[in-house]
This record gives C-alpha cells, sequence and structure tokens, in this order.
C-alpha cells in the first residue's frame, strides 16, 4: 500500500491499494459517513418520453458518502455503498445510490470524519514492507499449501494423498515421485511470487524422498527452508505455528506482536480475573466507566459491528490503548471464542453480566 497525498489537518488521504491484504486496511480505515472518490462504472439511463432506457455503463470518477462497506475476503474485493455526491453531471447521479468497488490497482481517496488513533497505527503498520511467505506442508494424506502474510496465514488449498500399502512397491514410489513432481511445480511458480518459502515433511514421507529435497534446497539456496513435522497437511502447518523455529521468523511481525498480546489476555484471566473484561458486553461497560487500559478486537469483529464505534470512542477519550488483531492464527480464534474483542483492566471494576 502506498500513500500518494495526506493531509492530516482535513483527514484526506489518496491510497493505492498494491495487494488484497490493502483491502482488509481500508475495511478497517472507511467508515459510515467518511466520503470516497475512485474510478467506477455507471449505467446511462436515457428518457425517452415517460419510459427510461438503460445504456450502456461508462468509467467515472465518482464520490460517495459512505453508507456501509462490505469486505470479500475469498473474491479480494472492498464494495464501498454510498450516496453520489460527486459526480459528472450528464448523468444526473447526484443523491443517488452508487457502489464502488475497489480492488489491487486502483487509487481511492478518502475524506474522513475523524481518524482514531488506532487507525494512525494501522496506515504506519500496513505502508510498511510486506512479508509473504508460502507454507507447503507434506503428509502420507494430503499435501496444504498456505501462505504467511501481514494478514496472518491463510491455507490456500489442500491436495489428498494416498499412501495405503499396495502389493507392489512400484505403486507407492509412483506416488512418492508424484509427491516430488508436484512440489517442484508449486515451487516454480512460487518462487517469483514469494520472498521466502518453507517446507514441512512428517516423518515416513521425509524418510522416502529425504535425498529429493536436499537437492530442491540446493537447487533453490536460502530461499527454502524445510522443517520435519509429527504431521502433514493443514496440521503440520499449525503444529509449525507454534514452533521455536516460527517463532524466529515471525519476530519482527506483527503476528508474533499480537500472538504476545494474547498471551498476556489468558495469563492475566486465569491469574488476575477481575482485570479482565470479555465478550462485548464487558468491554462496553468497562470502557464506558474508563477502566480500559487496552482494547484487543479482532478485525471481523471491527468490520461488522457497529456497536464497537461507540466501544473505541469511549477507550480513546480515556487514553486507552487498541489492539487490532489481524493475522489469522491460534490467538485469533482464541479470542474469536471470548466474543472478539478482549480489554485489559487498569482496576477491577464491578460489571453486569450479560
Amino acid at each position: 500500500m502506498e500513500i500518494l497525498q495526506q493531509d492530516l489537518r482535513k483527514n484526506t488521504f489518496e491510497i493505492k491499494i498494491d495487494t488484497p491484504e490493502d483491502l482488509l486496511f481500508l475495511a478497517l480505515f472507511i467508515e459510515p459517513e467518511d466520503t470516497v472518490h475512485a474510478w467506477t462504472t455507471r449505467q446511462l439511463k436515457y428518457s425517452r418520453g415517460l419510459k427510461t432506457e438503460r445504456g450502456e455503463r461508462v468509467k467515472v470518477y465518482m464520490g460517495l458518502k459512505v453508507i456501509k462497506i462490505e469486505y470479500d475476503d475469498f473474491r479480494e474485493a472492498l464494495r464501498v455503498h454510498g450516496i453520489v455526491v460527486q459526480a459528472p453531471d450528464y448523468l444526473e447521479a447526484q443523491g443517488t445510490h452508487h457502489t464502488i468497488t475497489l480492488a489491487p490497482g486502483n487509487i481511492v481517496k478518502i475524506v474522513k470524519n475523524k481518524v482514531y488513533k488506532y487507525q494512525t497505527e494501522l496506515i504506519n503498520y500496513f505502508t510498511k514492507t510486506q512479508i509473504k511467505i508460502a507454507l507447503i506442508s507434506i503428509g502420507n494424506q494430503e499435501i496444504a499449501v498456505s501462505e504467511l502474510t501481514q494478514a496472518g496465514i491463510k491455507i490456500k488449498y489442500t491436495i489428498k494423498v494416498s499412501l495405503q500399502k499396495t502389493e507392489k512397491e512400484t505403486k507407492l514410489s509412483t506416488i512418492y515421485a508424484n509427491i516430488v513432481k508436484e512440489l517442484k511445480s508449486k515451487l516454480e511458480v512460487f518462487k517469483d511470487k514469494y520472498s521466502y518459502i518453507i517446507i514441512l515433511v512428517d516423518s515416513v514421507v521425509n524418510a522416502a524422498i529425504e535425498n529429493q529435497l536436499q537437492q530442491i534446497q540446493k537447487e533453490y539456496s536460502k530461499r527454502i527452508s524445510i522443517y520435519k513435522v509429527s504431521e502433514g497437511g493443514i496440521a503440520g502447518i499449525y503444529e509449525f505455528t507454534r514452533s521455536s523455529q516460527f517463532k524466529r521468523i515471525l519476530s519482527t511481525t506483527r503476528l508474533y506482536l499480537e500472538e504476545q498480546i494474547i498471551e498476556k489476555i489468558f495469563t492475566t484471566l486465569v491469574n488476575k480475573p477481575e482485570k479482565i473484561a470479555v465478550g462485548l458486553t464487558e468491554v462496553k461497560q468497562a470502557a464506558e466507566l474508563g477502566a480500559v487500559d487496552t482494547l484487543i478486537v479482532l478485525k471481523d469483529t471491527l468490520v461488522h459491528t457497529e456497536e464497537l464505534k461507540e466501544i473505541i470512542r469511549n477507550v480513546e477519550k480515556y487514553s486507552g490503548r487498541i489492539v487490532v488483531l489481524i493475522a489469522r492464527g491460534e490467538g485469533y480464534e482464541k479470542i474469536k471464542a471470548l466474543g472478539g474483542a478482549a480489554a485489559l483492566l487498569r482496576y477491577p471494576v464491578q460489571l453486569k453480566p450479560p
């Protein structure tokens, strides 16, 4: 993501969207009542007496007063719904509803009503160099391919593998040969897309293709690391994320920072439960009393829950810190199980049960 222009006095930002992860930032940054300007398409309409006929769609630059946003992680698109406040006169679109769809490669201008402190921290985070690592986990039942970005770990797809014992050894060796072939084809695609590639293998597969793995590592030099896991596939990926090797890789990334905060949440929950609020109801009460030291909220909860806006205003009013959990991992799922939000409190408060 690139900030092309920024005027903090007028809360105006012009942003170039480079990656799908940048759309997540915009989903967290753009709010109702903000104004968004970007290129879009609009269908022409012609009046024929009492009838209105639809014409072709034309490319136009428009501005919308935002009503709501829809973030589609799967389609890698962000739809901004709003009322037209700027458009060419010939469209006669002023005051009508329109939707602007944002995607990588677009440039968008945003004029915000208010910029919160946590949003300026998100700007700094998303404009930093983005890491992108591929993880290929090979087991005797499946191969799982995932990627690690600033937004966390995302399972891309899995490939089923069948390694049942057979009477013909040649059949088993053919299956292993196919695994190596599949791995090499993925590496050819990934070498230009990812800065680093991690290969995970379980002990059974490693014993069968160890020589080929060594050859692959030699061929791709420093861009590939190979680690053993007890089980391949998706389970192997999550096993690796708990390892010390993975923590070293992530030591300078947001996922590591977030996991540290999440660990503090659960340690406090066990040792000093009176200094924790969990779930939106408790967090809201604590925020109204000015007791929140640090608010932890999931990106999904923030995007889809209007109630959080009031909570955030109260937390910032009393100089609390807000941390938006962006990177999906085990810790993310733990906070999700608590209701999507939690807070470390400055002091114990009496909270009413939901």
